[in-house]
């Protein structure tokens, strides 16, 4: 098992124009929630829609966590 890999499941998206905003959940997230900007070619590539189920990967290097509201 990779380190800070998550099953996740899109609960919700809304269009952005170039992107899409999803929010993000799943039983690994323990109640909490994501939120992730995708591309409009990766969604059609990999053909996520509201409910699709994937896993993620987020690399430490790369993270960076917001207060809610921020």
């Amino acid at each position: 098992d990779s380190p800070n890999a998550l099953e996740i499941e899109i609960r919700t998206i809304e269009f952005l124009g170039a992107a899409y905003r999803a929010q993000l959940g799943g039983e690994s997230l323990n109640g909490n929630r994501l939120q992730g900007d995708f591309s409009v070619n990766l969604m059609r590539r990999l053909g996520l829609a509201e409910g699709s189920r994937f896993r993620i990967q987020l690399p430490q290097e790369f993270l960076h966590l917001f207060p809610a509201g921020a």
